[in-house]
């Protein structure tokens, strides 16, 4: 509903009244408050025991600490990577607007694969903690099994679906042939090999729902984000090209993903062995 009505208010506070910029961000401000709104609203006449009811809100200490605990270093892992973004987005404006123009388009497609992607990390989170407090191994091992399966088949189909429209996916956001050039290059370097983020994203996610936040943090910042960064000022510096700035994405996930996945070899182990 929320995303509806987002694209709903796009077109009024774009075409009927113009507001330009302006009108999309008021848009998404208005839809994310009714996406809110609505939570809360089925929240709040839940018959199950997480029914929403104010008067008993307060704060509980052990149960506050553990959410700081695996949600502070998933909050600065984002903070990283806007900082890795900004590095790249300066090598990318460097090629002159039709190529900002190009890439910002592709990167929306990005974004919705990533969308799906993530809904099966924040399943492995909920379901891998669950059982393994309640110390239901096989079925923690289960869960990352079924998610890393359902992520790199989504993602398999929304990047092979996104290099199939190519050209007409890129002239819903923009029509200037340069900028759509510069876009089908960024499909083809970076929206292709995006299903490898799945080999990191959920087991990193297993290994929050194991207690372990801080390590898939630390694993992620330093492949995903302070790699990309030195690569922008070392190999992109010598070869400035395109191809040669786009082509960090998917050197910097198989990085992450190899990394990823011997940590959680080790992670799991040593979780496990707790009695």
């Amino acid at each position: 509903m929320a995303v509806l009505l987002n694209l709903g208010l796009n077109v009024l506070f774009v075409t009927v009244i113009p507001w330009g910029v302006a009108g999309v961000a008021v848009a998404t401000d208005i839809a994310n408050a009714a996406s809110a709104g609505i939570v809360v609203w089925f929240l709040m006449h839940e018959e199950a025991p997480y029914k929403l009811e104010w008067r008993r809100l307060h704060f509980a200490k052990a149960e506050l600490l553990i959410i700081l605990k695996i949600g502070i270093p998933a909050g600065l892992q984002g903070v990283v990577f806007s900082l890795s973004n900004v590095v790249i987005q300066a090598g990318i404006n460097s090629f002159g607007s039709a190529s900002t123009a190009g890439v910002a388009a592709a990167v929306n497609y990005e974004f919705y694969s990533f969308f799906v992607v993530n809904g099966f990390v924040q399943a492995a989170v909920t379901f891998i903690g669950q059982n393994y407090a309640a110390r239901q191994l096989d079925r923690c091992d289960a869960v990352l099994r079924w998610c890393l399966l359902f992520g790199f088949a989504s993602m398999g189909a929304l990047c092979v679906l996104w290099q199939v429209l190519g050209a007409n996916a890129l002239a819903v956001f923009t029509t200037d042939p340069e900028a759509i050039d510069h876009g089908l290059q960024r499909l083809l370097y970076v929206q292709a090999f995006q299903w490898l983020v799945v080999s990191y994203e959920v087991p990193a996610g297993a290994m929050r729902g194991m207690g372990w936040s801080m390590t898939p943090t630390l694993i992620t910042i330093v492949g995903s984000c302070l790699l990309r960064i030195v690569w922008v000022f070392t190999v992109f510096a010598a070869s400035p090209d395109f191809f040669t700035l786009m082509i960090v994405y998917p050197v910097t996930w198989v990085v992450t993903g190899i990394a990823m996945g011997i940590t959680f070899f080790f992670v799991r182990k040593r979780a496990y062995a707790k009695e």
